[in-house]
């Protein structure tokens, strides 16, 4: 018995020692695989994330994108931007390029990204231009008030998109009857305008290898035009004015004038758009000289190549000018849209000139789907203007359905008292809106081309490209610059209407630098004006009209700057007392704004607040053509002791805010 207890003894130890031996192995085993992953999650240099490397066999290290795809889990796919117009979820928006507010974008898998410092990257426009945004990870509310989401949240304060080149032009794909009720959209923001500024590759309305005219494909491949004038055989002409009497006697057409009459109106004509719909008429006269006219009464109809305008050279020789229709066709051997497929309901143009002869020739395109389709223009009274009581040139004779005509004209009308005009072509709202320093009009944009997002390692400080889908299926769309005032009135200067005198701008405003100014921000006119001219900076002044920045410092009598479109704005800063243009010209003073404030949620989960006091810079006045000091806010009424937080307001991001 004695030698069978000793046997059970010794077996018992061996048990014991072997159990304790797996257990030290085992926890071995697992710290050298921990330092095995930290030190080549340390030590890796790969930066494209989350998908795994083919070429590592199984007995291999893990490789460090492995890793990376099995913390973040799952692929993300971008879905929808919270439109900031609107506050609703699309797949497209267009944003003003100067945007600096907060721009949201969902999409699937989200959450994957917490434990990531994130980026998003923008490509736009053929040439791939990269903006990277940083972004933060929130939530917001889903589609419906129980949902919330979470969202990658882009703080737009510093303006990224602002120096992007609006190398390409949105177009109208709204679907019209062209009948007496259609009303075209002026909104640059609206849902079916496209910005063709891209490749087929990147363009997810064209598909199954096809870009059909008649259906909505292919909307944002590459194709442009511009509104054209006559040609010479030095080229096209480019209109810069619109159908509007500038010299009181432009549509007036006498059946004798001199050479020297008729040259005079050419040169201002000359200028001025033509029909959208390439109804265009001239007069001959006895020396051969012809004038454009804009009625067809007594004139002659143009053709395809007829001269329909004459000019006299610097050697008094007679120099014709060539009808060629309205627009002119650029880069055509570039497009990404099929020539082929350029005239119809979803390409550029409605019609040609002469169907009979190539319904499909660009070069001769009318009815144009570039935005605005046509529009009203503010216009004083009894100043004559081309104009149309329907928004397309229909023929009202065709009965029961009215078609659209390209022989019968728009007429030559006045307003009797000050207001809109009737219907205009696009092309006198697009040279009305243009900024020859930016080559920016109210039609130009750019457009994203791929929309990414780039992740880094907190750790590593590593960025690395996220697996995801749909880069090229949700699309942000720049326009250009905007800022509004509260009555949605445009105060930013370089989108401003122009102008080449008063009459082109409304009644309650004047043209100055080429510019429609409000007469409640300018105090006088340039026709009122005693004294005028484009002075350089440092040149002897005795007025502001005199000056190109419309500074004139008085305490030296010479001309100073004045540019607020620099990074690092220079302004007049005008004195109270002394004369002004407008109140961006008078100088800042320091003024205190006290608001009440929102502070938080209290226990009972009611809002408190409290008032705070914020100095502000603010411009004087100009009244009255006087700078004024700005006046200090009136005093906001608060009860520390029962605050009344229903008219709380959040608190300011920067004291610039306030």
């Amino acid at each position: 018995m004695k030698k069978i207890k000793n046997i059970l003894i010794i077996s018992f130890t061996i048990t014991y020692f072997v159990s304790l031996i797996s257990c030290i192995d085992e926890n071995s085993r697992r710290s050298i695989k921990n330092q095995i992953s930290k030190n080549s999650l340390n030590n890796s240099s790969d930066k494209k994330m989350l998908t795994p490397s083919p070429s590592h066999s199984p007995s291999s290290s893990p490789p460090v994108k492995g890793l990376l795809k099995a913390e973040t889990a799952a692929t993300i796919e971008l879905r929808f931007f919270v439109d900031p117009n609107t506050g609703t979820f699309k797949d497209k928006v267009t944003i003003p390029k100067n945007f600096n507010g907060i721009l949201y974008l969902s999409g699937l898998n989200i959450t994957s990204l917490n434990n990531r410092i994130v980026k998003v990257r923008f490509k736009f426009g053929r040439e791939l231009e990269v903006v990277t945004v940083p972004a933060t990870i929130g939530r917001a509310a889903g589609l419906t008030p129980q949902i919330d989401i979470q969202v990658l949240i882009m703080d737009m304060r510093d303006r990224p998109f602002e120096n992007i080149r609006l190398l390409y032009d949105l177009y109208d794909y709204n679907t019209y009857n062209y009948d007496y009720n259609d009303s075209p959209t002026n909104d640059p923001y609206n849902r079916e305008l496209y910005c063709r500024g891209l490749t087929l590759e990147y363009d997810p309305t064209y598909t199954n290898g096809e870009c059909n005219p008649n259906e909505k494909k292919c909307l944002y491949a590459f194709a442009k035009i511009k509104d054209a004038g006559l040609y010479t055989t030095n080229g096209s002409t480019i209109p810069t004015l619109p159908l509007i009497d500038i010299n009181s006697g432009d549509f007036t057409f006498p059946t004798a004038s001199s050479d020297a009459t008729i040259v005079s109106k050419n040169l201002t004509n000359i200028k001025k758009c033509l029909p959208d719909n390439g109804a265009v008429f001239y007069k001959e006269f006895a020396s051969s000289y012809r004038q454009m006219t804009y009625t067809n009464v007594d004139t002659s109809f143009a053709s395809y190549n007829d001269v329909v305008l004459s000019l006299t050279d610097d050697t008094n020789s007679k120099v014709d000018y060539y009808y060629r229709g309205p627009y002119r066709v650029l880069s055509l051997n570039s497009w990404s849209l099929p020539k082929d497929k350029a005239v119809g309901p979803y390409g550029l143009f409605k019609s040609t000139l002469d169907s009979s002869a190539d319904p499909t020739d660009v070069t001769m395109g009318i009815f144009s789907l570039i935005f605005p389709r046509s529009g009203k223009l503010p216009l004083d009274k009894e100043i004559k203007y081309i104009g149309d009581d329907y928004a397309f040139k229909i023929d009202p004779q065709m009965t029961p359905t009215p078609t659209l005509t390209k022989t019968i004209p728009r007429s030559i009308t006045s307003l009797t008292s000050a207001g809109d005009t009737k219907w205009m072509d696009g092309c006198n709202i697009r040279v009305s809106n243009f900024d020859e320093t930016r080559n920016e009009g109210i039609n130009s944009c750019n457009v994203s081309a791929t929309i990414e997002i780039v992740a880094i390692d907190p750790k590593t400080g590593k960025e690395y490209d996220v697996d995801m889908t749909n880069k090229t299926e949700i699309k942000l769309q720049l326009s250009r610059p905007s800022t509004k005032d509260y009555q949605g009135k445009e105060t930013l200067y370089q989108s401003m209407k122009s102008c080449s005198s008063s009459r082109t701008c409304a009644s309650d405003e004047c043209c100055f630098n080429k510019r429609c100014w409000s007469k409640n921000l300018v105090s006088q006119c340039l026709e009122d004006a005693t004294s005028s001219g484009q002075q350089e900076i440092g040149t002897v002044c005795n007025s502001d009209f005199q000056c190109a920045s419309l500074c004139c410092n008085v305490s030296i009598g010479r001309c100073a700057v004045h540019n607020s479109k620099l990074d690092t704005p220079v302004f007049c800063s005008k004195s109270p007392g002394d004369h002004c243009v407008a109140k961006e010209w008078c100088r800042k003073d320091t003024i205190q704004d006290c608001k009440i404030i929102r502070t938080g949620i209290n226990s009972q989960g009611e809002m408190t607040c409290a008032l705070r006091c914020y100095n502000k810079q603010e411009f004087g006045s100009c009244i009255n053509g006087i700078c004024v000091a700005p006046t200090q806010p009136g005093r906001v009424d608060f009860n520390e002791e029962n605050p009344d937080c229903k008219d709380a307001v959040p608190p300011p991001l920067v004291i610039g805010d306030v």
